[in-house]
C-alpha cells in the first residue's frame, strides 16, 4: 500500500507540475504584444490568448474547446490560414489582414501561421497576429502628408503656362512606360526634342511633363500650332521682326526669344513650308536667330 501511496503521489506532483508549467506558459503569451491562436489538428481551438480575443473582440470562453468554423461562421476551410496549414501541413507567408472586430473597429494585422509538429507528429497549427492598425494609420497620415506637399510643389511648378506634368500620364501599357522612360530621360537634357504621333495621342501632355521635370520648369512653357498661322506670319512670330526690316515692322521679339531658357513646343511642324524649315533648321543647329534679329544662344525643346 506504501508503495502505491508513493507512486500515485508522484504521480500527483507530476501532473500538478505540468497544470503549473501550462499556467505559466498561458500567463506569459498572454503578457507579449501579439496575438495567438492555436488549433488541434481536428479544427478545436486550444489556446486562444487575451491579445488576440483584443483584436478579435472575442469571449475567450466562447472560443476555447470550440471548433473554429463554428465560432468563426464567416470563416471556411478555403479562407482561413489556419484550416489551410492544417491541410496543407506547411507554414504560410506573412499576410497582411484588415478587418472590422464586433466593436466595428477597423483592425489591421500581419499574420504567419505554422504548423505545430511534436515528436514528427503533426499535432495543429498556430497563428501568430501583429497588431499593426495605429502603425498603419501612422503611415497613411505620412502618405497623405507627402501627398499632400507633393500637390502643392507640383502646382507651384505648373505656374509657367503648363498644365501638365508625368504623375498625369496614368497607364499600365508597357509600350507607355518606356515612352515615359525615355521622356524622362530627355528631360535631363537641353538637346532639342521630336516626339511624334498621331492627333489626340498626348503629345503637348507628354511634351509640358518634359518641360516640368527639367531644369527649364521655372522658364516659360510657350507652345505655338504651325498649322493655324500663313507662312509669313509665323516666320514673324517665330523669328521676331526689328523697325526697319520691312515696311511697318516694329521691334518685336519671336516666340523662340520669349521662350528663351525654356521651351518652345511647335506643333503640326509638318505643315510648316519647307523654306521655313530650313530657316527653323539653322536656328537649332547653330542656336542664331534671322541676322533681322538679334542673335543670342537659345535653349529649346521642340516637337
Amino acid at each position: 500500500m506504501l508503495i502505491n501511496g508513493v507512486k500515485k503521489s508522484n504521480t500527483s506532483k507530476k501532473l500538478n507540475n505540468e497544470e503549473n508549467y501550462k499556467k505559466i506558459l498561458g500567463t506569459i503569451l498572454d503578457l507579449i504584444d501579439e496575438g495567438i491562436h492555436i488549433i488541434d489538428n481536428k479544427g478545436k481551438t486550444i489556446f486562444y490568448n487575451k491579445k488576440m480575443a483584443e483584436l478579435e473582440n472575442q469571449n475567450r470562453k466562447k472560443v476555447l474547446n470550440k471548433n473554429l468554423l463554428n465560432v468563426f461562421p464567416e470563416l471556411s476551410e478555403k479562407n482561413s490560414t489556419l484550416m489551410k496549414t492544417l491541410k496543407t501541413k506547411e507554414k504560410s507567408p506573412l499576410k497582411q489582414q484588415t478587418y472590422i472586430n464586433y466593436k466595428n473597429e477597423t483592425v489591421t494585422t500581419i499574420n504567419e501561421t505554422i504548423p505545430i509538429k511534436l515528436d514528427e507528429k503533426f499535432i495543429g497549427a498556430l497563428e501568430i497576429a501583429k497588431d499593426i492598425t495605429e502603425l498603419k494609420k501612422l503611415y497613411e497620415q505620412v502618405l497623405e502628408f507627402k501627398t499632400e506637399s507633393y500637390e502643392k510643389e507640383e502646382q507651384k511648378k505648373l505656374n509657367n503656362g503648363t498644365s501638365y506634368c508625368f504623375s498625369d500620364i496614368i497607364g499600365e501599357d508597357p509600350a507607355l512606360k518606356e515612352i515615359i522612360s525615355y521622356a524622362k530621360r530627355a528631360a535631363k537634357t537641353s538637346s532639342a526634342i521630336l516626339i511624334s504621333g498621331e492627333t489626340g495621342t498626348g503629345k503637348e501632355l507628354l511634351a509640358q511633363s518634359i518641360h516640368n521635370k527639367s531644369k527649364r520648369s521655372d522658364k516659360p512653357f510657350i507652345a505655338q500650332n504651325c498649322a493655324a498661322l500663313p507662312a509669313n506670319l509665323l516666320e514673324s512670330i517665330l523669328f521676331g521682326t526689328q523697325k526697319g526690316a520691312f515696311t511697318g515692322a516694329i521691334d518685336r521679339k519671336g516666340l523662340f526669344q520669349r521662350a528663351e531658357g525654356g521651351t518652345l513646343l511647335l506643333d503640326e511642324i509638318n505643315s510648316m513650308p519647307k523654306e521655313l524649315q530650313a530657316k527653323l533648321l539653322r536656328v537649332l543647329q547653330e542656336k542664331k536667330l534671322d541676322p533681322l534679329a538679334e542673335i543670342r544662344e537659345l535653349k529649346l525643346m521642340f516637337e
